[in-house]
């Protein structure tokens, strides 16, 4: 999706103890493998213009590597992720899991595009209420925000 300069990239950074860093990382290493590349970046507070951490490690996904799709519409790209799963599990959850978190971290945050494949992978998971999962996910009652406004499914 298009990106500008004045995104911002929300998250929450971990500082990890002196005697587990080796062990992290080589866990991190592992689990980012398959197109991800390591760089080193400054961390800020969402209220300060002077960073909290410097030279933090965090894994980028580029468009160069294998395992890149590509560009394709929202709705494949749904597809994709309410069908896929990897060796950290279903990545419906993780998409889910992420929009959630980012919303607590971030509230004014308007991530379209993540909002728009959580509702769309929500819309996959209600499609098929056969199993007990999207069932559950029926009953409750479903809030997807579009932008400030909440919207019941």
């Amino acid at each position: 999706h298009s990106q500008d300069q004045s995104d911002i990239t929300w998250g929450v950074a971990y500082k990890i103890p002196e005697s587990k860093v080796e062990e992290t990382k080589a866990y991190l290493d592992h689990r980012e493998k398959n197109g991800y590349e390591t760089h080193y970046v400054d961390v800020y507070h969402s209220d300060s213009d002077k960073p909290v951490v410097e030279k933090a490690i965090v894994y980028i996904g580029s468009t160069d590597n294998s395992e890149f799709a590509g560009p394709a519409p929202l709705d494949h790209i749904a597809q994709q992720i309410y069908l896929s799963h990897g060796p950290s599990g279903p990545n419906k959850d993780y998409l889910l899991n992420l929009a959630h978190a980012l919303r607590i971290v971030a509230p004014s945050s308007r991530d379209r595009h993540l909002f728009t494949l959580e509702a769309k992978v929500k819309e996959l998971m209600l499609r098929d209420a056969g199993s007990q999962e999207a069932f559950e996910l029926m009953l409750s009652k479903i809030i997807i925000f579009s932008h400030a406004n909440p919207i019941a499914v």
